[in-house]
């Protein structure tokens, strides 16, 4: 009969589990060959007592599986003090496997070759009957041996396996007659009385073992006496499931937590809990009142506080309402709707700068709707606002009197982060003037202004030349030649300079033509009676030489092509003798400042301001080559700036003092503002 302690098959579907189908002892005792290839034990990781864990193996892959007992337990029960009823059932079942793996064996030979080992079973019966006689064992070994041997005239490859099988099953033999041996010498079987001597008539030693039949006991020899291997439990409480049939007496009040309490000091206990309670809530009674008699009180507690908003995180439903904060308040309170819409109706900062000014924050920290209002101490550039949430941007120039300056807001200058820009359809500057006011709103990732606003939002007066027609009535006189509207002129086709057309003023060619345009005749302005703004876009196509000498000069002044020099004005102004660079000057009754500029005068075209503030104590000059990049380029101030008396007027005037070669200048567009007083101031 077979005992299936070996087995094999083919893996279906990939998989990671072989599934152990006979019973072992040791883990140990279980080979597994995967794949033709013995499995590494550190790949091997037991799931379970009958399922192991491998890595995974293939559809197709040949599992075999094998059980060899190693005998172990049967040697170590034979030593001294190691006789028990655990170690004898163990060394038992350890012989029983050893046995079916010898038939097993024995089978295998009959499956696989053809031929029934009639012999070679009969000798590992022999073998395990060997047990009760080693004499009758050798017998069956010699027979055994015998029967091998009369297997020469097989094949080659039987010979081999009735070579293999025969020393298989001497193996069995042995290990069995062995086992059975020391077996026999530990366990001495079952008898009446103490024995004196072993199975063998051998003196005793100390480990053997034998069942007293009269009362009923494993006994176990200690060298010198017989005594029971084992006490008895009957007197014993078990660990679990037992009662006790009397009381337990403790012999004093616990010290540790798992120790058990005597009642006495439980019941001390108890009437230190009912001492230390108030007067009104010592007894059970008294408590239940307190707790309204609820038989389900934890229950409404909790669904009482499940009512509640947790302090961390809290999710509040309905309308909560909350106390609102004052206007203002930077803490971390609660913000009602009253509150974020007073804060949104009226949200405004206020900026100082000193300088230009390209990223300027503060907005961003704000709601959607803010007022920027700025109160420069210097007249600046501000290239850009970080708009944070803001989406609708009113930009005031909050300065006013003899503190007023002037703000430029340039057409995406290169200057600020791209995002923080202002962009102007007309692609031209905003100047805001005191008490001037531009709004703007986010379109993309720019500040566009709203509406229709152009740049002639700050001038009231202005001229461009792009319509091919003279600006100002009756603008145009002197002695030079005659001048005019002159569209596509002077670098027309140029792509960077891209003049819109111009007025063209030409001195003649006479030695001391002289030409000019704009609101001249002597009493046109009244310094002092407000703030006043000039702007122009000019170019000089041939610079001033010595042999072809003359000034240009642009802004409020009272030169007029009959005039040599400016009495009362501020202005720019390009004389060569006194600089090659553009001057800032200003002058009072015929005493004059000139300060020249950092900007050499050259062929291009030149973006030229001033900005004079309302008692005109100050003139604050500003020049672009490019429209976009604003320079502050110095200020005017003093004894030598023009007086309320000293009335003036604006323009440019070109005045030739040597040769007679004409020489011209091109005006692309002029523009000024005067926030003069219509009335008692």
């Amino acid at each position: 009969m077979s005992y299936n302690t070996r087995s094999s098959y083919t893996v279906g579907a990939p998989s990671t589990t072989i599934a152990i189908p006979f019973p072992y002892q040791l883990k140990a005792d279980v080979n597994l060959v995967i794949g033709g290839v013995p499995l590494n034990g550190a790949d091997a990781v037991w799931a379970d007592p009958s399922t192991i864990t491998v890595p995974t193996m293939s559809g197709g892959t040949v599992v075999k599986r094998q059980r060899t007992t190693l005998g172990t337990e049967m040697r170590a029960v034979l030593q001294p003090g190691n006789y028990n009823a655990s170690s004898i059932n163990s060394a038992l079942t350890q012989l029983l496997y050893l046995q079916q793996e010898g038939q097993d064996r024995m089978d295998i030979l009959e499956d696989n070759d053809g031929v029934i080992l009639d012999e070679l079973a009969a000798s590992v019966a022999a073998a395990a009957a060997s047990a009760s006689s080693a004499n009758t064992s050798k017998n069956l070994a010699a027979a055994s041996a015998t029967a091998a041997s009369g297997y020469k005239d097989l094949t080659a490859a039987d010979a081999s396996n009735s070579l293999a099988a025969r020393i298989a099953a001497e193996a069995a033999r042995d290990a069995t007659l062995a086992a059975y041996d020391n077996f026999d010498d530990r366990y001495l079987g079952a008898k009446a009385s103490d024995p004196a001597v072993d199975n063998d008539g051998d003196p005793l030693t100390a480990g053997r073992l034998y069942f007293n039949t009269v009362s009923a006991a494993m006994m176990i020899y200690t060298g010198s006496a017989w005594v029971a291997a084992y006490v008895s439990g009957t007197s014993f409480l078990a660990k679990a499931g037992d009662a006790m049939l009397g009381p337990l007496t403790l012999a004093g009040a616990p010290t540790l937590a798992l120790h058990a309490a005597p009642k006495n000091y439980v019941d001390q206990k108890i009437s230190d809990v009912v001492n230390s309670s108030p007067a009104l809530l010592d007894t059970l009674s008294e408590l239940a009142s307190a707790i309204g008699n609820d038989p389900n009180f934890a229950t409404t507690v909790l669904n009482a506080i499940a009512l509640k908003a947790p302090t961390n995180s809290p999710t509040f439903t309905g309308d909560p309402k909350a106390p609102t904060p004052s206007p203002g308040d930077r803490d971390t309170s609660v913000a009602t709707t009253a509150y974020v819409q007073e804060a949104l109706a009226g949200q405004e900062v206020t900026a100082s700068p000193s300088a230009d000014t390209n990223n300027l924050s503060g907005v961003d920290a704000l709601g959607s709707e803010v007022t920027l209002i700025l109160t420069p101490t210097a007249s600046f550039n501000l290239t850009g606002v970080v708009p944070g949430n803001c989406r609708r941007l009113n930009v005031i120039n909050g300065t006013s009197g003899a503190s007023g300056r002037l703000v430029v807001l340039p057409h995406e200058s290169g200057n600020s982060t791209a995002a923080n820009r202002f962009s102007m359809p007309d692609m031209m500057p905003r100047f805001l003037a005191p008490g001037d006011i531009f709004t703007f709103v986010r379109a993309g990732s720019r500040w566009v202004p709203t509406g229709s606003a152009s740049w002639t939002q700050s001038f009231p007066v202005w001229g461009d030349m792009v319509a091919n027609s003279t600006p100002w009535i009756g603008s145009f006189s002197g002695t030079g030649a005659a001048g005019g509207a002159a569209l596509n002129s002077y670098l027309a086709t140029d792509t960077t300079q891209k003049p819109q057309g111009t007025f063209k003023l030409d001195t003649g060619t006479t030695n001391t033509g002289a030409t000019h345009n704009g609101l001249y005749g002597g009493s046109q302005l009244n310094p002092a009676q407000g703030p006043g703004l000039v702007v122009g876009r000019l170019a000089v196509p041939l610079l001033s030489t010595v042999s072809e000498e003359f000034a240009l000069r642009f802004g409020f002044h009272d030169n007029m092509a009959t005039d040599s020099d400016v009495t009362d004005g501020v202005y720019w102004e390009y004389l060569r003798t006194a600089s090659v660079n553009w001057s800032m000057n200003c002058a009072g009754g015929g005493t004059r400042s000139k300060t020249a500029s950092g900007v050499a005068v050259d062929t291009n075209y030149v973006w030229l301001g001033i900005f004079v503030n309302s008692d005109w104590s100050r003139a604050d000059f500003f020049i672009s080559q490019d429209g976009r990049t604003w320079t502050f380029a110095g200020s005017q101030s003093g004894a030598n700036m023009p007086i309320a008396s000293e009335t003036t007027g604006f323009g440019v005037v070109l005045r030739k003092s040597a040769g007679t070669t004409s020489r011209t200048a091109e005006v692309d567009l002029m523009a000024y503002r005067y926030d003069t007083y219509r009335g008692a101031a």
